[in-house]
């Protein structure tokens, strides 16, 4: 409803007389269109009131799902480098028993000699 709309329906709505009991008394039909006119008017009001509300959550909306896509391509980044540490952790720790086991080998020669 536009504003224009609402301000020329204030009028009646305003007026103690344009009642829905009040209006019924003198058509049925009258005070069931009375009763729609002031729920259109609330509607209208609550919605200027909503709306605003309602795209400000969209838009936290739309961030959230941003960064949580930056979390998932942070936690992936993490992941493959938690693995890079595990491989070159095991490489070194095969490597130090590689290099314990040559070097006993290698006293060991040393002593036969």
């Amino acid at each position: 409803i536009s504003n224009q709309t609402l301000r020329k329906i204030e009028k009646y709505t305003k007026d103690p007389q344009f009642t829905p009991k009040t209006v019924e008394k003198v058509s049925f039909a009258a005070g069931a269109l009375c009763m729609w006119v002031h729920a259109m008017k609330v509607y209208a009001e609550i919605f200027r009131e909503v709306e605003p509300k309602r795209n400000k959550l969209k838009g936290a909306q739309d961030k959230l799902e941003a960064k949580e896509k930056d979390l998932r391509e942070a936690n992936d980044e993490l992941d493959k480098v938690q693995e890079m540490v595990r491989q070159l952790n095991e490489q070194f720790e095969s490597s130090n028993t590689e290099q314990a086991t040559l070097t006993k080998t290698a006293q060991e020669l040393s002593l036969k000699l």
